[in-house]
């Protein structure tokens, strides 16, 4: 061995890696183990004033040392820790610890290990690995069984329907759902979780008539103060249904008095800043829109997260065209798409808002081929969407008809662009898209 100079501390290294192997290996296992736990005290004792810079080390050696107890909190702080700083990968394999040392202590570690498991479900879905997302929440969901606690197995089940509806499989959702409420609905922050997750699934599925009602109990409920993750979903759900309704200031205030929420997850911070840039465009605030969704973006990419992610770039592209500049506005819905159809989060519902950006690019350039290209890819799902296709096609079509009808009138065909004209007068005001009830009147 010899003896470190440039360390703060006196440290000591084996000069070969080898050497260090051999010494470690040829200890007898109870020695090894109370080495572990002696070093961990020393650095406990040593650094009492700045543990948070040895959580790693000291979960290591704890664990090591078969201290399953201080094992279990170490791994579960130095797993927050990495996650706080968006070391994802890191912070998932902490808490993958976590529940393996959880199962060696028993049932007093099962509800840390079913939180463990929330957390690495969110993580994985920020970052698009759905099956691992969905493989926690079975986990969250069987440590609250073993224990009988039917709160965090209704809030697993509620977490289970999310990410069922982000990938677009809305009856699975709504079973998972609809099973978290008759599961957990005494308890009011489960109430509004589940009723969240339930109204963004009949929302995006075009059954409107059925989502009215549950607003009003989203609204009676919004002051339980449920899991900060839920809260920040809310402020993005709620925005954007006032968006979607033409009513910008009233999205505004539900973003302003939700925000703090919002930012306290990766999710809500860049789902609520997608909405927000939407709002600020759609207010004719165009350079403080273009601006906050690059640096959502940048934010995003320096996060791990990408659901978000591809939806702003696609924002970017429709607020590009807005100030009509269809250049810089195709280089955003191409990247969109690109992203939507070969990234890690793949979404049919990104791509096909993309391709309408696009082909009102190439509309705007006179690329009259290219444009109707585009809108015939959109036709194609809009008019026929098969079961994992169907996010908000009730809220694209009305851009597709409008788009494709101005298109159609013109290359001179008339009767075409009258017909979209009609079939967007009808969808937006069934829907209350007041923009395009506008458009489609003029058109």
């Amino acid at each position: 061995i010899y003896e470190t100079g440039y360390l703060p501390e006196l440290s000591y290294m084996f000069k070969h890696a080898l050497t260090h192997d051999v010494a470690y290996s040829t200890l007898l296992v109870e020695r090894r183990k109370a080495l572990h736990r002696i070093v961990a005290v020393a650095i406990e004792e040593l650094y009492a004033d700045r543990l948070p810079e040895h959580y790693e080390m000291l979960a290591y050696h704890y664990e090591l040392a078969e201290e399953w107890q201080k094992a279990l909190d170490y791994l579960i702080q130095a797993g927050d820790k990495a996650a706080a700083a968006y070391a994802n990968a890191e912070a998932l394999e902490f808490y993958r610890r976590t529940v393996d040392v959880a199962e060696k202590i028993g049932k007093t570690a099962w509800m840390a290990a079913a939180l463990t498991c929330m957390k690495r479900a969110v993580i994985n879905k920020m970052t698009a690995e759905s099956p691992e997302a969905m493989g926690d929440c079975e986990r969250m969901r069987d440590f609250a069984q073993r224990l009988g606690d039917r709160r965090t197995e209704a809030m697993a089940l509620a977490l289970h329907a999310r990410n069922h509806w982000q990938n677009h499989e809305f009856e699975a959702g709504e079973e998972k759902a609809k099973e978290a409420l008759e599961l957990g609905g005494e308890f009011d922050d489960i109430r509004f979780a589940a009723t969240l997750i339930l109204w963004f699934i009949l929302i995006t599925d075009g059954r409107l008539d059925e989502a009215a009602p549950l607003w009003e109990t989203l609204v009676e409920f919004s002051n339980v103060p449920p899991d900060p993750m839920i809260l920040g979903a809310w402020s993005l759900g709620g925005a954007i249904n006032y968006f979607w309704r033409g009513d910008f200031e009233a999205g505004f205030d539900h973003l302003s008095r939700w925000e703090d929420h919002a930012r306290k997850t990766v999710e809500g911070q860049a789902g609520s800043g997608w909405v927000e840039g939407l709002l600020l465009g759609s207010r004719g605030e165009y350079q403080r829109g273009i601006d906050l969704l690059s640096k959502m973006i940048a934010a995003s990419e320096r996060m791990g997260e990408v659901s978000w992610k591809i939806r702003a770039l696609n924002s970017l592209g429709w607020l590009y065209q807005e100030i009509e500049n269809p250049e810089r506005a195709m280089e955003w819905n191409e990247a969109s798409i690109k992203e939507a159809t070969e990234g890690r989060a793949r979404d049919v519902e990104v791509e096909m808002q993309s391709r309408l950006n696009l082909g009102d690019n190439f509309k705007a350039l006179g690329r009259h081929d290219e444009a109707a290209e585009q809108y015939r890819i959109v036709e194609k799902v809009a008019r026929n969407p098969a079961p994992n296709q169907r996010m908000s096609v009730w809220n694209y079509s009305s851009h597709l008809f409008h788009g494709y009808g101005e298109l159609l009138l013109a290359m001179g065909d008339i009767d075409g662009a009258l017909a979209l004209a009609n079939e967007c007068v009808e969808k937006a005001e069934s829907t209350g898209r007041k923009k395009y009830i506008v458009a489609a009147r003029r058109l």
